[in-house]
């Protein structure tokens, strides 16, 4: 802007504030530096208009969650973003360390704004049974020692089944005379062979005894002559 001698060049220089872009001149020139010759009073007018950004809003796992509030907008705009947990998964926080939701934010150029989340589990069942015996758990069936999962509802069940080790079996061996009982276990033996008895150990498993009795014969009487 000045003032100028007739038919003389003025040159005009439109400089856009941080976040702005120039887009024309009123005379509808579109450099931003303009060379004007002058030859009567004149105004002219520089146009400008904010940049558009991105906000690109994301969850770090689509199976978990969602972002609403994403899109094109203006420098200088204030957006909200929410972040939206699936059923059974609940907000953590934003990757850059806010947790606030919804969340504001000022639109000063292209962003990318991750929301984390986390699935909520349900209390753990932390089952112990013993060598070959089985466990049922969420109609399904299981014998081995191992971290299980299921999602009922949404939310995240988890089972620890623990399998004690199989319980070695114990044997003794007696001999009693012919004629004789011996009492094992609340058993009454009176004949050769092998009894079984069963009993608990201490982690309440069953815990097999075997008995291998032997019966003597019958004396023999001798007369000698």
């Amino acid at each position: 802007s000045g003032t100028y001698a007739y038919k003389s060049y003025a040159t005009l220089t439109a400089t856009p504030s941080v976040g702005y872009q120039f887009l024309h001149w009123s005379d509808h020139n579109t450099y931003s530096e303009h060379r004007v010759c002058v030859t009567s009073d004149t105004i002219i007018t520089a146009y400008f208009a904010p940049k558009s950004y991105h906000v690109n809003a994301t969850a770090s796992d689509t199976q978990k969650g969602s972002v609403i509030g994403g899109g094109v907008y203006a420098y200088g705009d204030t957006i909200e973003l929410t972040a939206i947990p699936n059923l059974g998964c609940q907000f953590v926080g934003w990757a850059d360390g806010v947790v606030d939701n919804p969340r504001q934010i000022v639109v000063t150029e292209d962003i990318t704004i991750t929301a984390e989340f986390e699935v909520l589990y349900l209390k753990p069942d932390t089952v112990t049974i013993c060598y070959g015996e089985e466990y049922t758990w969420n109609n399904k069936t299981y014998k081995t020692s191992g971290f299980y999962t299921e999602t009922i509802e949404g939310l995240l069940d988890t089972l620890y089944l623990t399998v004690l080790p199989a319980v070695p079996v114990t044997e003794c061996f007696d001999t009693i005379c012919h004629g004789e009982t011996y009492e094992w276990q609340d058993i009454k033996c009176t004949k050769s062979g092998f009894y079984n008895a069963t009993l608990q150990d201490v982690n309440g498993c069953d815990s097999l005894l075997t008995l291998h009795l032997t019966i003597l014969p019958e004396a023999v009487t001798t007369t000698e002559k």
